[in-house]
């Protein structure tokens, strides 16, 4: 299956859960829902001319698409959220940082006392020193980072904000400058984006299996004629 249709059947699935909730809950179309539209609205995310030119109705639907299906998540999963939470183990906090690394662990010695002692901001350090390799984080997962990344982090005493010495991970030496850290915790909106991680999951586990099922009964119909 090509990526375009892959993606057109996993909207498709989105688009057929969502549809379960609204046929389930008209109150909740009714109130929140509107509610939802109305905001959505109102902040210009309807920047899309082809989104802006369809009938009223049928752009409501669209638009309800991803909190309705968020929230027929929700109500088959729900009870799972502690449980990924708690498996998580810290990958969900955000984290703010720089990096710089190099295999020469005199440079790197070099950089962390340029960044403690001469307050010299990421760019200076990558004037001083072109061949180092540097990274910057704003307010990302932890467990989307690079491993390498995370290795260098898991051998911090704690996530305060601060400027590392050179840690050595493999053949790299790398000092981190931390400069945000937000533990992550589990309210309403964190068991939101939980929910939206198990959706993402399922719908991509069913679209494999519409896939082979197609592709297996293409097969079979090959092999009769």
């Amino acid at each position: 299956m090509s990526g375009h249709l892959e993606l057109v059947l996993k909207y498709w699935i989105h688009v057929e859960v969502a549809k379960d909730y609204l046929e389930d809950n008209p109150n909740w179309v009714l109130n929140e829902g509107q509610e939802y539209i109305e905001s959505q609205i109102e902040q210009n995310k309807i920047s899309n001319k082809k989104f802006s030119r369809l009938p009223k109705k049928l752009l409501e639907e669209k638009l309800l698409v991803k909190p309705a299906s968020l929230l027929w998540a929700s109500s088959q999963w729900s009870h799972l959220a502690e449980k990924l939470f708690l498996e998580s183990n810290h990958g969900l906090d955000q984290i703010s940082l720089e990096t710089f690394s190099s295999e020469d662990n005199a440079i790197m010695t070099e950089v962390y006392y340029r960044l403690v002692d001469d307050s010299q901001s990421a760019s200076d350090i990558i004037k001083s020193f072109p061949s180092i390799s540097t990274m910057t984080v704003k307010s990302q997962d932890i467990n989307t980072l690079p491993a390498i990344i995370l290795q260098a982090i898991s051998r911090l005493k704690s996530r305060d904000i601060q400027i590392s010495k050179p840690l050595k991970v493999d053949n790299n030496f790398i000092v981190l400058n931390v400069l945000d850290y937000v533990p992550s915790a589990l309210d309403d909106q964190m068991t939101m984006r939980l929910m939206g991680m198990l959706l993402t999951a399922w719908i991509d586990m069913v679209a494999a299996k519409i896939e082979n099922d197609f592709v297996d009964s293409s097969f079979a119909r090959e092999q009769v004629t």
